[in-house]
């Protein structure tokens, strides 16, 4: 069985760089014995380049990372999807890295578009990284509402104000998705 550790890049939390979850991603590919790949970088790039520079520093024998502009969970699976296909085909198992508060959307993105690529024998599995506990459930709403949108297949919601108005925009997206449910039938 072979394994390859998966980070998503996250949010900067005021500062240069959140080193939380690359660090859990190379103690857990140390573990492991087994290469890292980094996809994301809300920072245009810099990100990737001091997170390679870490992780490579720590004794990571094989780190590849992708950059993504969308600087979204999609785009991060999209690049990670990638990643596996061209360095990685033989991976059947993938430990995905992320704030425990982000892990369910990060796994219904990343099995969505490993299936899309058919990739059909790679299992993931989640290595959450619990800091930021009092931001996280503070975002949690928020990406819960983010997974829903996932699973439905639309697009990941806009930023807004408040709860009140994204639940008010998912309960919009359900009944048009109802709608045209019953136009096709």
């Amino acid at each position: 069985m072979k394994q390859v550790v998966v980070m998503f890049c996250g949010p900067l939390y005021g500062k240069p760089f959140h080193y939380g979850r690359i660090d859990h991603a190379v103690r857990v590919a140390k573990k492991r014995g087994c290469p890292l790949v980094i996809c994301g970088d809300g920072s245009k790039g810099r990100e990737l380049e001091e997170f390679e520079k870490r992780a490579k520093d720590a004794g990571i024998a094989r780190v590849c990372t992708r950059y993504n502009r969308r600087a979204n969970t999609r785009g991060d699976s999209i690049s990670a999807a990638a990643m596996l296909q061209v360095f990685f085909p033989e991976a059947t198992r993938v430990l995905l890295v992320t704030d425990w508060y982000h892990m369910a959307r990060s796994i219904v993105q990343m099995y969505r578009r490993i299936n899309r690529c058919k990739m059909h024998k790679i299992n993931v599995f989640p290595s959450p990284v619990w800091e930021h506990l009092k931001g996280g459930l503070l975002r949690l709403p928020r990406e819960l509402l983010g997974t829903i949108h996932a699973l439905m297949g639309v697009p990941q919601p806009i930023k807004s104000n408040g709860i009140f108005q994204l639940l008010l925009r998912s309960r919009r997206i359900i009944r048009r998705m109802r709608l045209k449910k019953r136009l096709r039938h």
